[in-house]
């Protein structure tokens, strides 16, 4: 969506950050973009405000609404920029799992493997409905003295001097 901007990723770790996921839309900030899970509130992460979004199981999301247009009449200053709500699954029956792995394109750097397991039933003929789902994540570190062009930090190449915090020349 064009008015999707990606909060905190693991693309942007060198711009700081909460080290969690966030969404923002029409890039106002991630604390003005109300978040909902199945038409529910959720709870800031943080005292700043913002929503992990990795708190929501991927497995378990049907589908995501997103309104931009007026969602602060409806839901108050929390939605200035708008609203997403991830509609969860709510019926699951069966199971699967799911395995992927990854690297660079060279297949030297930032290796990654996610594991997740949805598993999922109905009882009580029909009346009850018990879902699990579980995930395990490692993703490997990207040093930035690891690549050529960017070895050297900008403030090394000018002349940045430690001891006195002034540029040189």
């Amino acid at each position: 969506l064009p008015q999707v901007i990606p909060g905190n990723t693991v693309t942007s770790n060198n711009a700081g950050g909460e080290d969690f996921a966030t969404i923002d839309l029409r890039g106002l900030g991630a604390t003005r973009t109300l978040v909902l899970i199945n038409g529910e509130r959720v709870p800031p992460s943080s005292v700043s405000g913002a929503v992990d979004l990795n708190t929501i199981p991927a497995g378990l999301i049907e589908r995501v609404d997103v309104v931009t247009g007026g969602a602060s009449a409806v839901y108050g200053s929390d939605a200035i920029s708008g609203v997403v709500n991830f509609i969860l699954k709510d019926d699951y029956e069966g199971g699967e799992i799911t395995v992927r792995r990854g690297a660079t394109t060279d297949g030297q750097l930032a290796g990654s493997e996610i594991v997740t397991g949805l598993f999922g039933g109905n009882f009580d003929d029909g009346r009850g409905n018990a879902t699990m789902f579980v995930q395990y994540s490692n993703q490997d570190g990207v040093l930035q003295r690891e690549f050529d062009y960017s070895r050297v930090s900008a403030a090394l190449m000018y002349g940045y001097d430690y001891d006195t915090g002034y540029m040189n020349g």
